[in-house]
């Protein structure tokens, strides 16, 4: 093999293992980037949650104050009426919030292992096309 088919060889191996490391390494990143979306998302849903709460005991704590300075019991007829559906929408928007965080970071987990194989993919494939261009400039290839 003369020196300048060896320098193509070896340069063409070099570059098609550059490439199918830094496809990977591309697709692990993003990975990752959708992993910490996944969480940020469910960190603002805990977030959420507590807000919702502390707007829900607010709410109550005002209903009971008011009907207390009225002289009313807010535990009978329908101040009570108003607790239970007050309590019961914050614990539909609670649990509605909660599934739809759950979805959405299910969506980005599953995003993050697609990119990942995608880049495992696009590496394997500059591996495949190395291994056709070194067949290529092989002598008597």
């Amino acid at each position: 093999m003369d020196p300048v088919t060896a320098v193509y060889l070896g340069a063409t191996i070099l570059a098609g293992g550059v490439a199918a490391r830094s496809a990977h390494n591309a697709g692990k990143a993003t990975e990752i980037q959708y992993k910490e979306q996944a969480k940020q998302e469910e960190v603002s849903a805990r977030d959420r949650e507590i807000e919702r709460r502390r707007r829900l005991v607010q709410a109550l704590s005002s209903q009971n104050a008011e009907a207390g300075a009225a002289g009313i019991d807010p535990t009978t007829g329908s101040r009570r009426a108003m607790t239970l559906e007050d309590a019961r929408l914050a614990q539909m928007d609670s649990l509605t919030d909660r599934a739809m965080t759950n979805r959405r970071a299910i969506n980005l987990r599953s995003a993050g292992r697609n990119a990942r194989r995608q880049g495992d993919l696009q590496a394997a494939g500059s591996l495949l096309n190395t291994g056709a261009s070194v067949a290529d400039g092989w002598p008597g290839g």
